[in-house]
């Protein structure tokens, strides 16, 4: 499906194979200056344990009454949990007229899933369904009010971006790509939810 109301515009649709969910999305900008998608987490290579780009995080949340959300921008902050760094997505620079496609895989079942908080054990999960699906991703105007785009050092087509008040300044778009009944699983903690 597409959501085709703005100057940014989000399509994406899914698969599901055996063991996992395949979605596939794409931005493009309509708009007359740059924009940043922001969907590429900076993360640690545990063997190397060098910096790296994870293209494959994605902050999963149950969204009553039964729709399955997922997010690819900045994670919403856990309300129980002192968190010293917020983790802010790197940038993906979009010029005016370009299109960005971008795929990523979460297994199955679905698991409510956030970087801040650790994975719990399956048997600890609330088992629910949910019959539609929302993709959600974020980005940033170059124009926003104190913007700042750096290249960042360990990934080089990827940039640190900040603006004034970069959580309040980043845009979304949605769509929705799924109506059969799905599987989620449910967090039962005090995860924070959108």
């Amino acid at each position: 499906m597409t959501n085709a109301t703005h100057d940014v515009t989000l399509a994406c649709h899914s698969e599901f194979l055996p063991d996992k969910l395949l979605v596939r999305y794409e931005v493009t900008n309509r708009w007359v200056k740059d924009i940043y998608i922001l969907d590429a987490v900076p993360a640690v290579d545990q063997s190397s344990r060098t910096a790296v780009v994870d293209l494959n995080s994605v902050f999963l949340c149950w969204r009553p009454p039964a729709t399955a959300l997922l997010l690819k921008g900045i994670t919403p902050l856990p309300a129980n949990k002192t968190v010293v760094v917020r983790i802010i997505p790197l940038g993906t620079k979009l010029a005016p007229g370009q299109k960005i496609e971008r795929t990523f895989e979460v297994p199955l079942p679905l698991r409510e899933q956030s970087i801040y908080y650790a994975p719990v054990k399956m048997e600890e999960m609330a088992d629910t369904k949910v019959g539609n699906m929302s993709l959600v991703v974020q980005f940033i105007r170059s124009t926003v009010e104190g913007f700042n785009a750096v290249p960042a050092p360990y990934a080089p087509k990827f940039f640190i971006v900040r603006g004034k008040n970069t959580v309040g300044q980043a845009e979304s778009r949605e769509c929705q790509f799924h109506d059969a009944e799905v599987r989620l699983l449910k967090r039962t903690d005090m995860f924070t939810r959108l």
